[in-house]
């Protein structure tokens, strides 16, 4: 798909097209600029064939594996003795955050049951395996389950698996739903649902 110097704004990853409105006797190089090169990529310059009109160049979407918001970039034309002009292109983004998942071995359990009631097992998807990785956990409900403050996930493994502790709280409450997260900076969060019965009463 080109994009047009004609538009204003244009959505491409593959060519753009300069066309001058003067005589066409000479051959013209045209300067070419990316006000985002991070994003979008130009030649330098492309030339417009004597006896044609115009000229089409490649522009080249640029993949830096970050989650980022649809950026705008600026291309611009400009040639000696000529008004420069320029058109914005946006470019999408294709990266999404690597993410944290919980899954417990047992959903429901009793607060009788004390240490190692249930495991949560954490694991990572869409990110590289050959480092460690530290995960900060965390319970909504202290009283009712508790679980360790990280966990590490070893260099060329995908997850690690934790125990789940269960806290008799001496009051009778009725069953608790307590949420366990895991968190890792660069990583979108995991949770799991715990439903923790009681033996009061």
């Amino acid at each position: 798909k080109e994009c047009d110097w004609s538009s204003d704004v244009c959505s491409s990853d593959l060519t753009g097209t300069v066309r001058r409105n003067t005589a066409t006797t000479d051959a013209l190089t045209v300067t070419l600029n990316s006000s985002l090169t991070t994003a979008a990529t130009v030649p330098s310059e492309v030339i417009i064939p004597a006896g044609a009109s115009s000229a089409t160049f490649a522009i080249a979407a640029i993949n830096n594996n970050i989650e980022n918001a649809t950026q705008s970039v600026t291309i611009t034309a400009s040639a000696t003795g000529l008004d420069s002009d320029a058109a914005t292109l946006s470019v999408t983004d294709d990266d999404e955050l690597p993410t944290l998942t919980v899954t417990l071995a047992a959903s429901t359990v009793s607060e009788a049951s004390g240490s190692n009631v249930t495991s949560a097992t954490i694991e990572r998807t869409g990110t590289d395996l050959t480092n460690a990785l530290t995960v900060a956990l965390a319970s909504s409900d202290t009283s009712e389950a508790t679980v360790p403050a990280t966990a590490v996930i070893p260099a060329g493994q995908s997850s690690v698996t934790v125990d789940v502790t269960g806290v008799d709280d001496l009051f009778a409450d009725g069953t608790k739903s307590v949420t366990l997260t895991a968190t890792s900076t660069g990583f979108v969060d995991g949770t799991a649902a715990l439903s923790v019965t009681d033996n009061d009463g």
